[in-house]
């Protein structure tokens, strides 16, 4: 399954985000010594990265921090080709996707025979300001001019502003209201500003960020290079309601059961009794928890079905919208009589979007 996954994302990568752009080479050392703060942020992040990869890093008889050198400066080299007012918006989150990027393709036997270049230790490394270019499967240019496209991806998204991201939770908690009444419910008393942060937290990425199972993170990788913010939306509320079941006993059954339908392994949170306290827990603890490396092949197999369940969502969503507008168009323009041709719009509608869908 592993293999299968790396190639999948090799694929996807080099498929969307294969456009020619320009890249000159940066001075890494001025940007770390002019962006002080942010790249202290950056660095301590990377001293807690690469987690998700660990399984193969272990099989390679390497140490993770001499990987995490190697990591950092291939981010660096990409992130400094970005505009300085963009440099500055860096936040925690921003690189989980690359971490997928960076270690398929990779050098695992060349990192190996030179692992004595880098100074590591035990909770930290030296940064590496040399070369690093032979230390990849691929093309080194050719996979930073990709870092720089996902950038792109990722800013028209988000534009790496907390802000937008935290627009975008109003839209999980309308799919969370629409599909799963008693979650809503139970989390629409809490102060926003209460459980902001954890909604954020599952949020970027598409839930990359609560992880660290390797194959899942492939398959969640995938979804956030592929899919817009409204599919990312609802594949965060969808896991959230299907997984919060199988680690808690607070829900009572309802007719959203059957949309919620998991196979996983997975110990019970531990809750107070406290409605609000617990819904805090489970927004905070359920993915964590649940998206685990023994549960990755149940996990890939229901992000799957979700991205199929999107798409009937969608159709049917979208084509109530064709019926009622045609419906409203054809009455206004003739009346009763132009209710036949609103049968006939929709039916064209029909064959449009199962074709889009």
């Amino acid at each position: 399954m592993t293999e299968q996954m790396i190639e999948e994302l090799k694929k996807l990568v080099l498929t969307n985000f294969s456009e020619d752009c320009q890249i000159t080479e940066q001075n890494v050392l001025d940007f770390m010594l002019s962006n002080e703060s942010v790249y202290k942020q950056i660095h301590n992040d990377m001293n807690c990265s690469l987690i998700r990869c660990n399984k193969l890093i272990q099989n390679s008889d390497v140490p993770i921090n001499t990987f995490r050198v190697l990591y950092e400066k291939f981010m660096m080299d990409s992130y400094c080709n970005l505009p300085p007012a963009i440099q500055e918006l860096y936040f925690q989150g921003l690189f989980d996707v690359f971490e997928l990027v960076f270690i398929v393709f990779v050098d695992f036997e060349k990192i190996h025979e030179c692992m004595e270049w880098f100074t590591v230790f035990e909770h930290d490394f030296k940064p590496f300001l040399g070369e690093i270019r032979q230390f990849f499967t691929y093309d080194y240019d050719k996979l930073v001019k990709i870092c720089l496209q996902i950038y792109n991806y990722i800013y028209k998204q988000t534009k790496f502003n907390m802000d937008t991201i935290n627009k975008q939770l109003k839209l999980t908690r309308n799919y969370m209201k629409k599909y799963d009444k008693q979650f809503y419910n139970a989390i629409e008393d809490i102060p926003k500003l209460q459980i902001q942060g954890i909604l954020m937290k599952n949020q970027i990425a598409c839930c990359l960020h609560v992880t660290n199972s390797f194959e899942i993170s492939c398959k969640l990788a995938s979804l956030y290079l592929t899919s817009g913010i409204d599919k990312q939306c609802f594949i965060v509320q969808q896991l959230l309601s299907a997984l919060s079941r199988k680690c808690t006993s607070i829900f009572i059954k309802s007719k959203y059961d059957d949309l919620y339908q998991i196979e996983i392994d997975s110990q019970q949170l531990e809750l107070s009794g406290n409605t609000e306290l617990d819904m805090m827990i489970i927004l905070n603890q359920t993915l964590p928890t649940c998206l685990t490396s023994k549960n990755a092949y149940n996990i890939v197999q229901y992000l799957d079905s979700l991205s199929e369940l999107y798409k009937k969502y969608k159709l049917k969503e979208n084509l109530n919208i064709a019926k009622e507008l045609g419906i409203q168009v054809a009455f206004l323009a003739m009346g009763i009589p132009g209710l036949g041709l609103a049968v006939a719009v929709a039916q064209i509608a029909v064959q449009k979007m199962k074709g889009e869908y």
